[in-house]
């Protein structure tokens, strides 16, 4: 990093004022991003929000040259009239990310992607400036970013020691099947022992959802009335199935075969939604032969799927993601 002063070296045809809030006249110092804009900013307030900066400042400085009205009104971009100029490697989205958690008053900052988030944790880091370390954190743990690529995110808060980000994240990714093909270019994002923590995590949620399809001794009565796909009548092959209380339920055909789907594809993607979709729900439907199924089948699964994924989503968060931070 390197500091300029009077005389200030040439901006350069490529450098432009970055504009507001970062435009103040009264500013005593400029941050110049990588692709070249210009941020007045002031010492104050760096110093306050980052050590490196305090010492930085405390350095002996040449004296800036004064400023004048007249200067400042036939000022161009990049030329400062003697403020000293600080280049630094963050380009200006990050760089105005980073400030605006640092400055009073300012709007709070929108991430438009998990690269985006983890350059301003990288940075706040960089200049030991915890508090907006802390700011940026607390967005991340409630930006849509989090859940909507959670591989990528997961791999940002393991970096950074980030527990319950970490954690939202690695439930996320429970909505997709973990292996090298699902993952692919986020794997970058995710070192070693996360990846291998996120697969054992992956893997007993998997274990725990899908014995719920195969163990019904969750399964309880609905409004106190047995469900009616289990209702005793013998059709469509019933079978044989033990439930809640040890009560013995002769379990249509279409239903165990719904069951056996879910216990197979929980293993992939052991999530509540993973058994409310069309996906598994349609072959069902289009299993049962028997008319008198017919007109009770869809209602009683699509009510008994809904009950399934909250059994699902409450056995899931029984599993602890392994963390060492």
């Amino acid at each position: 990093m390197a500091v300029a002063s009077t005389p200030m070296p040439s901006a350069g045809p490529h450098v432009k004022d970055f504009g507001a809030p970062f435009d103040d006249s009264d500013a005593d110092v400029v941050l110049r991003s990588s692709d070249g804009a210009d941020f007045r900013v002031y010492r104050v307030i760096l110093v306050k929000a980052s050590p490196f900066f305090r010492d930085m400042f405390s350095m002996p400085q040449p004296p800036p040259a004064p400023l004048t009205k007249n200067s400042l009104e036939t000022e161009k971009p990049g030329d400062h009239s003697g403020l000293p100029v600080i280049s630094v490697s963050e380009d200006s989205h990050t760089l105005a990310a980073l400030l605006t958690l640092c400055y009073p008053f300012a709007e709070e900052p929108v991430f438009t992607s998990i690269e985006a988030v983890a350059a301003v944790l990288a940075a706040a880091k960089k200049y030991d400036m915890g508090r907006a370390f802390k700011y940026a954190a607390h967005i991340f743990a409630r930006d849509p970013l989090l859940t909507n690529h959670p591989a990528k995110a997961y791999g940002i808060a393991c970096r950074y020691r980030l527990e319950e980000q970490s954690r939202v994240a690695a439930r996320a990714c429970l909505k997709k099947p973990l292996s090298l093909e699902t993952l692919d270019g986020d794997m970058v994002f995710i070192d070693g022992q996360p990846l291998h923590r996120l697969w054992k995590y992956h893997r007993k949620c998997g274990e725990e959802a899908s014995s719920l399809a195969l163990d019904f001794s969750w399964v309880t009565r609905r409004n106190g009335e047995i469900w009616s796909w289990g209702t005793g009548e013998r059709c469509c092959g019933a079978t044989a199935v033990t439930v809640a209380n040890n009560e013995e339920w002769l379990a249509r055909t279409w239903w165990k075969s719904y069951m056996d789907l879910a216990a197979v594809k929980l293993k992939q993607e052991p999530c509540g939604a993973t058994v409310t979709v069309h996906e598994i729900l349609v072959p069902s439907f289009a299993s049962s032969k028997c008319a008198r199924c017919n007109t009770v089948i869809t209602e009683s699964l699509l009510a008994f799927s809904r009950c399934f994924a909250q059994e699902i989503e409450r056995r899931v968060d029984q599993v602890r993601l392994e963390i060492d931070y």
